[in-house]
């Protein structure tokens, strides 16, 4: 018999896996409830979710290969992020490639690459803010993409609605017709009689109006006002508001959340003090004091309570107590033509002034 050589054909096999990690600014690992990714596989295409507590996702697990050079292409697009961020908004192409060594094939560290297209279609070649690491010994790629939080922003207006004259008994009382919206706003202009300066009651009617300019939803937990001098606050006018602290501050608006573009208001009255001392214009000021949401996101462009002018939470309204001058007339308003040059909390605003005459 002819001797035959016994030739042992050994297949080399080996896995590799792959899993998409979610990080904060400071690279630490987040849950990932919520958040699912689309991946396209030659022409497949499946929804996957987070699977451990770890805040890893399994795209592929322990996928078996075979043969040198080949190579396998996963299209990735994160399609719900986790609560309160938002979701990647760029596309993830993830070329994976084997190669041959003394005992298996494993991962083709130089030819498995990950490019990434944002939103406006740039690509970029693994250096873009989302990463791939290649783990050879565990033949493991993590897939790291960023983590954004949506945006919180709730913003603060006040303005005068209504000036509140009392005397003899008789009460009157003018709406000003302004809206949170004017900008720069109309200083309302109470012209008095001297002679019944002492004698007279004079009110202002001020509202606040929050609204949510964010993607968070969130509430305003405490509003402060910041009465001037020349004005006073009168417990009984305000069932809504307190004195804590040295401050005026109201919590009606804590519980009222807000989704995105939703507004909610409250009022306030002060009280003109009476004085031939205590005329000119009149600056009242409120800020959100505090608010919350359930991430914890700070407001993108303001912070409670600093009293910070040109910030979007605190405004202002500016009223005018004057003596008047010419011939006695009944109760009127106008606009008187012209701007005044006003200070409001640092800044130099021109406001028109609306003119409110009692005799």
């Amino acid at each position: 018999d002819d001797d035959f050589e016994t030739v042992e054909v050994k297949e080399l096999t080996g896995k590799y896996s792959v899993v998409i990690k979610k990080v904060d600014s400071s690279n630490k690992n987040q849950g990932l409830a919520g958040a699912y990714f689309t991946i396209d596989e030659n022409s497949k295409s499946e929804k996957v979710g987070p699977t451990d507590t770890n805040g890893y996702i399994d795209v592929r697990k322990d996928i078996t290969i075979s043969k040198a050079g080949t190579q396998t292409v996963l299209n990735i697009k994160e399609e719900t992020a986790p609560d309160g961020y938002k979701p990647y908004n760029g596309t993830i192409s993830l070329t994976i490639s084997a190669k041959e060594s003394t005992e298996k094939y494993i991962l083709d560290k130089e030819n498995t690459k990950l490019t990434q297209k944002s939103a406006d279609n740039e690509e970029n070649t693994s250096n873009g803010e989302v990463t791939c690491d290649i783990n050879e010994e565990k033949s493991l790629i993590t897939i790291t993409i960023p983590n954004e939080k949506k945006v919180f922003d709730l913003a603060l207006r006040k303005w005068v609605t209504q000036a509140i004259v009392t005397e003899n008994g008789q009460t009157v009382v003018t709406e000003t017709g302004h809206k949170a919206e004017d900008d720069p706003e109309e200083v309302v202009k109470v012209d008095l009689r001297k002679s019944k300066l002492n004698d007279v009651t004079v009110k202002f009617k001020y509202s606040i109006r929050i609204t949510n300019e964010g993607q968070i939803a969130g509430e305003t937990t405490e509003i402060r006002d910041d009465i001037p001098q020349g004005l006073k606050f009168i417990q009984e006018d305000n069932p809504d508001w307190r004195e804590e602290n040295g401050q005026i501050v109201t919590d009606k608006l804590a519980g009222t959340t807000l989704k995105t573009g939703e507004s909610a208001e409250v009022e306030i009255i002060l009280t003109w003090i009476n004085s031939e001392d205590n005329l000119g214009v009149l600056i009242n000021t409120a800020e959100i004091n505090k608010d919350h949401n359930e991430y914890g996101v700070p407001d993108r462009d303001s912070t409670p309570g600093n009293n910070v002018p040109g910030e979007d939470d605190i405004d202002d309204a500016p009223v005018m107590v004057t003596i008047k001058t010419g011939s006695e007339i009944a109760l009127y308003i106008a606009i008187v033509l012209g701007t005044t040059m006003i200070l409001v909390s640092g800044i130099v605003m021109i406001k028109k002034k609306v003119l409110i005459n009692w005799e």
